[in-house]
């Protein structure tokens, strides 16, 4: 995510994307999961936008384990969906498409 091929590199240009994506819908209510080599929930499905932009600001390179455990992001936003009341969910997946690690897939 520090690639550079995006200004001024990849994860922020992710953080910028997400802030428009958060700004369009206004009646929604969002959370945030990162992931690397490993995921974790940086803020839980809320309505409150200024919490949600303030964590979005204090993500960095360096905060996980390097990786792209995309399974791993993707499990723990489904888990932490389950747990908001809408009917209709959506799950946003920004990744930079690198290599693959993190737990094996069933088969």
């Amino acid at each position: 995510m520090l690639a550079e091929d995006l200004r001024p590199n990849r994860i922020e240009a992710a953080k910028k994307l997400r802030l428009i994506l958060l700004t369009a819908g206004l009646q929604t209510s969002s959370g945030l999961v990162i992931s690397s080599g490993e995921s974790f929930t940086q803020c839980p499905i809320t309505s409150d936008h200024a919490v949600l932009k303030n964590m979005m600001g204090q993500i960095k390179s360096g905060l996980l384990e390097d990786g792209t455990a995309l399974g791993d992001g993707l499990a723990t936003a489904i888990s932490r969906s389950r747990t908001a009341s809408r009917k209709s969910k959506v799950i946003i997946l920004l990744t930079d498409g690198g290599k693959q690690c993190g737990a094996p897939y069933p088969r």
